[in-house]
């Protein structure tokens, strides 16, 4: 306690001595009081208003830290992954809650989490400070984010239906095995819109990154619970009422990764608009390769037609309106064609799936 109180005085240099003096004098008088309990070092600081104004800043500097925050979450990222694989890994999923069992409740309540978590004011997206950022090359039009109110419903009503505590219900292999891979990507995508604040872009540091790395985080989750459900064989509602809303989230936040990617070099370069066009250009290839690939190897059409449906937005003016006398418009018509050519070849692509799939 004499150290805790000793360091705490020797980080007050602006203090006078007859301040300093007094605090000192506080300070030991109430550590020699005996004094035991908790409160100790409230009582210390109601006796002494300097300590209190000390205490509050220093506290008040460690949430306001962004390095601090960085950190904060990576570490609970990284405590969500390792729970991830203990719980998976063990017959914890089956303990059994009242009527229900653990992995009927994860869904319900990772996804109450989220929504939770996306009514809270303050990210980038939903206020004024979305304005001030540097515009970039990859982004899709407004409309495009109407694909939220399927995938929000659609996901309700699987949270709903997985947790029926019906026989066949719980005795389905399928929807307790994408129980944790669902629970996941809903706290990653809770972490979020918590990083994706202003803070991370306009603080100390560009840490734009985090978020992008979150929304890579969730889409990687969803892909664990997207290849279980296209392995799966039937046209059985449990199935269906998982399979559509999780592929349409799926494909969805594959977008919003790059979205968000781009967002970071758009911050990084800030008016060297060239880089920001190589990378657009890269992520345009990137979302065909990965939308094709992930398609056809596991045979399944409507991750396509979501990254389909993002690139059209990329290619209306909505998206890029904001860069309309910045750049050569050469620029622009070159994005315009390259967005649109991708978009009809996934599109493309999920047709010959889906044909395959029902004319063979």
């Amino acid at each position: 306690k004499i150290l805790l109180f000793s360091s705490i005085l020797l980080s007050l240099p602006n203090c006078s001595k007859i301040e300093a003096k007094t605090l000192r004098k506080n300070s030991s008088t109430e550590l020699r009081g005996g004094a035991r309990n908790k409160f100790q070092i409230d009582k210390v600081a109601r006796r002494s208003p300097l300590l209190k104004d000390f205490l509050r800043k220093k506290s008040m500097s460690v949430f306001e830290n962004e390095h601090a925050k960085v950190f904060g979450f990576l570490l609970a990222s990284g405590l969500a992954f390792f729970a991830f694989h203990a719980i998976k890994s063990n017959e914890i999923l089956e303990i059994p809650i009242f009527s229900f069992i653990l992995w009927q409740v994860l869904p319900v309540v990772s996804f109450s989490m989220n929504a939770f978590s996306v009514l809270q004011p303050g990210r980038l997206d939903s206020g004024k400070d979305y304005k001030k950022l540097p515009p970039q090359f990859f982004s899709p039009a407004g409309w495009t984010f109407t694909i939220w109110a399927p995938i929000f419903l659609g996901e309700f009503v699987y949270v709903i239906s997985q947790a029926m505590p019906f026989e066949s219900v719980k005795s389905s292999n399928l929807l307790s095995e994408i129980s944790p891979y669902f629970t996941l990507s809903m706290v990653y995508q809770s972490m979020w819109c918590f990083a994706f604040r202003p803070w991370a872009v306009f603080g100390k540091g560009n840490f734009s990154w985090l978020p992008a790395l979150l929304l890579i985080f969730t889409g990687l989750s969803l892909s664990g619970a997207h290849g279980l459900l296209s392995l799966s064989e039937g046209a059985d509602f449990l199935r269906l009422v998982a399979y559509v809303p999780l592929t349409l989230h799926f494909g969805w936040i594959t977008a919003a990764s790059l979205v968000n990617l781009n967002g970071f070099f758009s911050i990084l370069f800030n008016k060297n608009m060239f880089p920001k066009f190589v990378v657009s250009m890269a992520s345009i290839l990137l979302a065909c390769v990965v939308g094709i690939s992930v398609s056809f190897v596991r045979n399944e059409p409507i991750y396509s037609l979501v990254l389909s449906w993002a690139l059209a937005g990329v290619a209306s003016k909505g998206g890029w309106s904001k860069l309309v006398g910045k750049v050569d418009n050469r620029a622009l018509g070159f994005q315009y064609y390259a967005s649109m050519i991708g978009s009809c070849v996934l599109s493309l692509a999920a047709a010959l799936i889906f044909a395959k799939n029902n004319f063979e």
